[in-house]
């Protein structure tokens, strides 16, 4: 883990530091009972988006499927970037280096083809 992440979650934020709050979609109704999925990160100030969400993908948060092949939408009030469970990156439809947000929600896609996900998230950017 980079030294961004040095911090565990609740041993409280200062001014270096800030909280970012995620939750992602259930899976399966199995997967219900600890809806919404909540994860606290302690970050240090002038993290990126790009940087949370890589930490996010590495650290197993998001719910791995039968067959491999989950969809999910990056969502801070609009669509940031798709990832795939296949997909060892996110693809981004905004700047990843930009300044990481206080809070990020993961919407769950099923087993929708990535790739036609992210056609139609940059056509409807446009």
């Amino acid at each position: 883990m980079s030294s961004t992440y040095a911090r565990s979650a609740g041993a409280g934020c200062d001014d270096d530091w800030m909280r970012i709050r995620s939750t992602r979609d259930s899976v399966a109704m199995g997967d219900d009972v600890d809806a919404p999925h909540e994860q606290v990160l302690d970050v240090a100030d002038g993290t990126t988006f790009g940087d949370v969400v890589d930490h996010v993908l590495a650290s197993g948060y998001l719910a791995r499927i039968a067959g491999g092949e989950a969809t999910w939408l990056v969502v801070v009030e609009r669509v940031h970037a798709v990832v795939a469970q296949q997909w060892s990156t996110a693809s981004w439809l905004t700047d990843p280096q930009s300044q990481a947000p206080d809070s990020i929600h993961f919407q769950y896609l099923a087993q929708r083809d990535p790739r036609e996900v992210l056609a139609v998230m940059i056509g409807a950017a446009r």
